[in-house]
């Protein structure tokens, strides 16, 4: 069977503050097959002991990268829980876990090494850059969601809520009407609508808790509302 030969580095240093420091020392290198299944054991093994500076298989210091199975889940792309709720997301260790994980599998980061290695070091940031979008928004972080128990978010998914509708018909008439003389009158509507957002977000929230899916498509479709109005007054505002 062929394999790798794994030296042991440095340890690198944290990716971030909540970064374990547990170091393993070795006496001799470490034989890593390419049986997905061994090899992706070993990679988890080594990015617990720090080994690995991210939770992906790739360390430029000891020239190891290897692809990730596109089944896992976007949170475990970026080391960051996907149980017990996987619409719960700490935003700002995401951006520190994306940065991190980036940094060490960028393209240009592995520019001067083989052929396979450059193209799987460019996979590997695809994915990261995917697992990032994904996971930032709530809106994409609850289409992504329902896509991974079998459901999904359309355009042409409509809203049921007629009370809503009526709300946002207003206040696009109203965005639309708004002149620069009257931009406060924008930020007041940009309130009311990041109020309702964050209510939803907390259904949703629930909703994935419960693994209600139904009811959790219904509600990232009012979202995806939402988020339009958001939206639209981001652009109007640009315009002034």
């Amino acid at each position: 069977m062929s394999h790798w030969t794994y030296h042991q580095p440095n340890p690198p240093p944290p990716s971030d503050p909540g970064a374990s420091s547990e170091f393993t020392s070795f006496s001799s290198p470490i034989v890593i097959t390419k049986s997905p299944v061994v090899l992706e054991s070993i990679v988890l093994y080594l990015a617990r002991v720090a080994l690995l500076p991210t939770s992906l298989p790739v360390c430029p210091k000891c020239n190891f990268i290897a692809s990730v199975d596109r089944s896992i889940p976007y949170h475990h792309v970026l080391g960051l829980p996907y149980d017990p709720n996987p619409f719960s997301v700490d935003t700002s260790l995401l951006k520190r876990r994306y940065h991190a994980a980036q940094r060490l599998c960028h393209p240009d980061a592995w520019a001067t090494k083989s052929e396979n290695e450059r193209e799987t070091a460019l996979d590997l940031s695809n994915v990261v850059n995917a697992a990032y979008n994904s996971l930032l928004s709530p809106l994409q972080r609850a289409e992504y969601i329902l896509f991974r128990n079998g459901r999904e978010v359309g355009e042409a998914d409509q809203l049921q809520d007629m009370e809503l509708i009526e709300e946002i018909m207003e206040m696009r008439e109203e965005i639309e009407s708004c002149q620069a003389s009257n931009a406060e009158r924008l930020h007041t509507l940009r309130e009311m609508n990041n109020a309702k957002i964050q209510e939803t977000g907390k259904v949703i929230e629930d909703l994935v808790q419960k693994q209600a899916w139904d009811a959790l498509h219904t509600a990232a479709v009012r979202l995806k509302y939402l988020q339009g109005i958001e939206d639209a007054v981001k652009q109007r505002l640009d315009q002034f």
